[in-house]
C-alpha cells in the first residue's frame, strides 16, 4: 500500500497546469510525496513545514547569494519541491543554486508566469485532500481484514502477514520487554527499523517494526500517519496474548506453591503437567525463600510482580512468604538482591529476609529447610539472606527449645541481665550478642553497634558484675551465649 498521498509526479502530470520544466534531478518524482503547499517570497524564516510544495517568485533575491540562502533555507525545512515562477522572461535560476539543489535532491520545477498561484494551490489542495480520502478508506479496509482477522481466530503471525502485503516490508512484533512475538522473516539482524511503539492505557507494551529496501526513515514516517488503523486491532492479539500468558502464570504459581507446600505430589502425571508450564521437575534445585513479615496485599502484589517480571525460576507467594527454585549453579545472593531491589522499587517498606536450602530434588523439602533459614533470619535480623551454614547452630540447638529444663535453667541465667534491661532498653543482652556475633572483638562490635568502645566496655563491665562472673570464662560466657540465642529463638 503507497503511503504518499500525493507525489511530484502527480503534480507535473496534472493538465491544469501545462509547460512546467524539471530543472533538478534528485529522487524520481513519483517518490516525492506533497503533503502540504503554500506561497512564500524571501526570507523564509519557519513558515515551511517538511514535505511541503513551495510556490514562489523569488522576488527579494536581488543576486545570487540572496537567491542560493533562500533555497538552501527552503531545503533545510524540508520543502519536498520548489516552484518558481518569473514574469521577466529572460531572468534565469543562477548556476550555483542549480548545483546547490542537484547536491540535496532538492527538486526545482520553473512554471510558465501565466499560471496563477491560486489555482494552483487550490487545485493542489484538492489532490492533497482526495488522495487522503482514499489512503483513508484504503487503511480503514485494511483494518477491517485485520479485525475479521481476529475475530476468526487467525494468529498474531497472519496478522503481521497482512500488514506485510499491504507495506512490501517484512514485519516483526516485539513484547515490552523485546522479545519478538511474531514475525514475517527471522528475528535476527539489524535491518529492523521501528514503525511505531504500541501503547495501551499510557504504557508501552510492545513495538512494531518493519524491514526491507522500502523501509526508508521517510516511507515509516508517512505510514505512522496510519498508525491507529494498524494499531487498534493489534493490541487486540496482544491483550489475548497477554490474558493467556497471565493464566499461565496463575496456574504455573499455584502448581510451584503446591509443590512447595506438600499439597500436590510429585507424580508422573504432575511432572507431565509441570512440563507443559515450563517447569522441569526432578532435577536438582536450590530453594530461595522470605519469610513473611505481616505483608498486606500491596506489599505482596509488589512482590509478586517481582518474581514474574525479574526472574525465570519456578516462583509463588505461599502461606509463610515466597519461594523460588533456583538451579544449584545460579547465586542466591544475586537473584535475592535482584528481587529486593525491584519490589523496593514499588513498595519501600517491602522488608525481605531470605532463606536458601541445600541442592535437592524434593522440592517440598527444600523449601522447608529454605523457610527455616528464613524464619531464623528473620527473627536475628541478621544478614539478608541465610545460608545452609547459618543455620548449622540453630538445627543443634532446636531440641532444647521444647525442653522445660532448658527454659528454666536460662532465665535462671538471665534473669539479672533482664531485670537491669526492662529499665535500660535491654542494651546488655544487645551488647552481649553482638560480642558473641563479632567472636569478641570489642572494636568491630563497637562498629558494629554504632557505639563508643568505652561505653561498650562500660556495659560488658556491667553484665560481668550482674551475672557474677568474667567473660573470659569461656565455658560461662559460651552457656551465656547459647542461653541468649536460644531466648532469641525461642521469642523471650
Amino acid at each position: 500500500m503507497e503511503n504518499a498521498l500525493f507525489t511530484l509526479a502527480e503534480l507535473l502530470a496534472m493538465p491544469q497546469f501545462p509547460g512546467q520544466v524539471l530543472l533538478t534531478g534528485g529522487p524520481p518524482p513519483e517518490e516525492v510525496p506533497i503533503r502540504h503547499v503554500s506561497v512564500i517570497e524571501p526570507p523564509a524564516d519557519d513558515f515551511v513545514r517538511p514535505e511541503e510544495l513551495v510556490l514562489t517568485t523569488a522576488l527579494g533575491c536581488a543576486d545570487a547569494a540572496g537567491f542560493l540562502t533562500f533555497i538552501a533555507d527552503l531545503q533545510r525545512a524540508g520543502a519536498a519541491a520548489v516552484c518558481l515562477s518569473f514574469e521577466d522572461p529572460r531572468r534565469r535560476v543562477p548556476e550555483e543554486v542549480l548545483a546547490f539543489a542537484r547536491a540535496r535532491a532538492l527538486p526545482l520545477v520553473l512554471l510558465p508566469w501565466e499560471l496563477r498561484f491560486a489555482d494552483i494551490v487550490e487545485n493542489v489542495l484538492d489532490r492533497i485532500r482526495t488522495a487522503r480520502e482514499q489512503a483513508a478508506a484504503r487503511w480503514e479496509s485494511f483494518q477491517s481484514r485485520l479485525l475479521s482477522l481476529y475475530l476468526s481466530g487467525g494468529t498474531l503471525g497472519q496478522a503481521l502477514g497482512l500488514l506485510a502485503g499491504e507495506t512490501w516490508c517484512d514485519a516483526l512484533l516485539t513484547d515490552r520487554a523485546g522479545r519478538a512475538l511474531a514475525s514475517t522473516a527471522p528475528a535476527q539482524g539489524d535491518g529492523w527499523k521501528l514503525l511505531l511503539p504500541l501503547r495501551a492505557q499510557g504504557r508501552e507494551v510492545g513495538a512494531l517494526f518493519l524491514s526491507g529496501g522500502r523501509a526508508t526513515p521517510e516511507y515509516l514516517d508517512g505510514l505512522s500517519a496510519w498508525a491507529p488503523y494498524i494499531l487498534t486491532p493489534l493490541l487486540l492479539w496482544l491483550d489475548r496474548a497477554e490474558l493467556r500468558s497471565a493464566a499461565q502464570d496463575q496456574l504455573r504459581e499455584e502448581l510451584v506453591r503446591g509443590l512447595a507446600e506438600g499439597a500436590i505430589p510429585d507424580t508422573a502425571e504432575n511432572r507431565a503437567r509441570a512440563q507443559l508450564l515450563g517447569l522441569r521437575l526432578g532435577q536438582p534445585a536450590v530453594c530461595l525463600a522470605a519469610a513473611d513479615e505481616g505483608w498486606d496485599d500491596a506489599l505482596r502484589e509488589a512482590l509478586r510482580a517481582a518474581l514474574h517480571t525479574r526472574v525465570s525460576a519456578p516462583a509463588a507467594l505461599t502461606g509463610r512468604g515466597a519461594v523460588l527454585f533456583l538451579s544449584p549453579d545460579e547465586p542466591p545472593e544475586r537473584t535475592a538482591e535482584v528481587l529486593r531491589a525491584a519490589a523496593a522499587a514499588h513498595a519501600p517498606a517491602l522488608r525481605l529476609h531470605w532463606g536458601c536450602s541445600g541442592s535437592g530434588r524434593d522440592w517440598a523439602s527444600l523449601y522447608e529447610e529454605a523457610m527455616l533459614a528464613a524464619d531464623l533470619c528473620r527473627r536475628e535480623d541478621g544478614a539478608r539472606i541465610y545460608l545452609p551454614a547459618d543455620t548449622q547452630l540453630f538445627r543443634i540447638l532446636r531440641p532444647c527449645l521444647g525442653s522445660g529444663g532448658s527454659r528454666s535453667m536460662r532465665e535462671r541465667l538471665l534473669a539479672p541481665l533482664r531485670d537491669y534491661d526492662r529499665g535500660h532498653g535491654g542494651e546488655l543482652e544487645t551488647a552481649l550478642l553482638g560480642l558473641f556475633d563479632c567472636g569478641g572483638n570489642v572494636s568491630e562490635t563497637a562498629r558494629a553497634l554504632h557505639l563508643h568502645r568505652q561505653a561498650l566496655r562500660y556495659r560488658l563491665q556491667k553484665a560481668e558484675e550482674l551475672l557474677g562472673f568474667p567473660l573470659s570464662d569461656h565455658r560461662r560466657a559460651l552457656a551465656l551465649d547459647l542461653a541468649l540465642r536460644l531466648g532469641r529463638l525461642d521469642g523471650e
